[in-house]
């Protein structure tokens, strides 16, 4: 790229200022960038977030999928290491009281076992549970308080996860 292209007008291209010119442009340009991602992260960081896009449908279908795959693997793994004596139905849990979901005896096992750091934690979108009828399974909530999950591993395009792919 010829160096008459990159110094905006009004700069002086004789060869003795040429590049100390093209320096201090690049310097200015390079601290009004610095300090508009500095911005940006300040903003976002304020919120709670370190996002630079708004979250969608997508993000929060991505966010449900990984919380669920999560759960299964920590069940997984409790039941490899603990067998005959595996995660079973889930007890203690309201169907639309997700708050609750998290604190069912078999929840509580893989949490203080060490299997799970925490439980997925709740957000208003999609919850998360284990099964009162299908020992281990996990069952996604949508929305978030809905009285009928959907066991994650049978979800179709369009409930359990999925279905936050439209809002």
């Amino acid at each position: 790229m010829p160096l008459a292209d990159v110094v905006p007008p009004g700069f002086d291209l004789a060869p003795s200022h040429s590049r100390r010119n093209v320096y201090v442009v690049a310097g200015v340009v390079g601290v009004v960038v610095i300090a508009m991602v500095v911005a940006l992260i300040s903003s976002s960081s304020s919120k709670g977030t370190f996002t630079l896009t708004q979250p969608n449908g997508v993000t929060f279908a991505a966010r449900c999928n990984a919380d669920a795959r999560t759960v299964l693997t920590a069940v997984q793994a409790y039941d490899a290491q603990n067998a005959p004596r595996i995660i079973g139905v889930e007890t203690h849990i309201v169907p639309g009281r997700p708050a609750t979901y998290g604190l069912g005896i078999q929840a509580i096992q893989l949490v203080s076992a060490g299997y799970l750091a925490s439980w997925p934690p709740l957000n208003g979108l999609y919850s998360i549970s284990l099964s009162r009828t299908q020992p281990g399974a996990v069952m996604v909530y949508v929305p978030y308080d809905s009285a009928a999950g959907v066991n994650w591993e049978y979800q179709t395009g369009t409930n359990g996860c999925n279905a936050l792919l439209t809002r």
